[in-house]
């Protein structure tokens, strides 16, 4: 029995164009979890709101909502454990919540909770895919508030349609990041927005954890995405 919470999310969505669930819960329909009965063979958690800028605005009501899907699967036989998680989790504030720190807890509480399964996290940096309607490449694809990009910034990378395959590729019980080399936004404006009048504010530099991808690499596959996008 395959199970998916956070279905109708990014990764859900994406999650769901590969693989047919036997169950699968979001924020509304999450109540109806706890009547699941039987052993779980694959437990996938895409389920943690993604909205960075909303969830540090109530990082309590962040983490009550993080509380609350941890109390819904905490009495579940499962498996094996797949929880899609962020790059983030290495830059939180110490001591207090935001996105990172939540995120964090919620990958320990998760290991703390099925010390027999096998548990799989999945570190998703910034991303780019046809279903993303924010972020600094989909703004500069479809010329939205450009010149409130900073141009002084470096962040990595990953193609979301590599996710399924990469998801089935991890045999093991550990932590993945599917992190690109730190990319600059001015080699990316360089190659494929020379005209875009950015800004150019405080260095905003986010080089974490491990590299899977070069960087060469995740700019050929960032190149395809903005060739088929603009066409």
């Amino acid at each position: 029995m395959d199970v998916l919470i956070g279905s109708t999310g990014l990764i859900g969505g994406i999650l769901q164009e590969h693989q047919q669930f036997n169950h699968s819960y979001n924020s509304s329909n999450l109540y109806r979890a706890s009547l699941l009965n039987g052993t779980i063979d694959r437990l996938y958690l895409a389920c943690l709101p993604a909205k960075k800028w909303k969830a540090n605005q109530d990082p309590a009501k962040d983490f009550f909502n993080m509380q609350e899907i941890a109390a819904t699967i905490r009495p579940w036989e499962v498996k094996e454990i797949i929880l899609y998680s962020t790059i983030d989790i290495y830059k939180h504030s110490f001591g207090n919540l935001d996105y990172g720190r939540v995120r964090r807890i919620f990958e320990l509480l998760v290991k703390a909770m099925f010390p027999n399964s096998v548990v799989k996290i999945i570190r998703l940096p910034a991303l780019f895919h046809k279903r993303i309607k924010k972020n600094v490449l989909f703004d500069l694809l479809n010329n939205n508030n450009i010149e409130q990009i900073n141009g002084n910034s470096a962040y990595q990378w990953y193609d979301l349609n590599d996710l399924w395959q990469d998801t089935l590729a991890i045999k093991e019980a550990g932590i993945y990041d599917l992190f690109s080399e730190p990319i600059e936004t001015q080699e990316i404006l360089d190659r494929f927005f020379p005209e875009a009048k950015v800004s150019y504010g405080s260095r905003i530099d986010y080089h974490c954890g491990s590299y899977k991808y070069r960087k060469e690499e995740m700019m050929t596959k960032m190149e395809a995405f903005i060739n088929a996008y603009r066409n």
